[in-house]
């Protein structure tokens, strides 16, 4: 419970109440779960990883498995600059990308 309350629920953009509504709790976990790249049946919820911002020009990967995830720097990162990670696979166009991404709130702008 206290995993659900601190961690999950803290990755809404608005304030937590207390108690939650089962609907608000989905959109969080559709937002925010990852296709698990070593085992593409699975997805997960890496609630650390959640926090990092997309880029279609990323300069991290999200690596991962049903029980773990690495985040992998792809270039040396100045200190200082912001470490991000593509919601979805760069080999897309752009059309593409940008569509799979209206269903995480947000229009691409990459």
């Amino acid at each position: 419970a206290e995993f659900l309350a601190n961690k999950v629920m803290a990755l809404s953009p608005e304030p937590t109440l207390r108690g939650f509504c089962t609907s608000k709790l989905l959109s969080i976990l559709r937002n925010n779960v990852f296709q698990c790249i070593r085992d593409p049946d699975y997805v997960a919820l890496f609630a650390a990883a959640s926090r990092f911002n997309h880029s279609c020009c990323a300069n991290a990967f999200a690596d991962s498995s049903k029980t773990w995830m690495v985040v992998r720097a792809l270039q040396a990162i100045p200190a200082g600059e912001e470490v991000c990670i593509s919601y979805v696979p760069v080999s897309e166009n752009l059309h593409d990308r940008q569509q799979r991404l209206i269903g995480k709130g947000f229009k691409c702008s990459c």
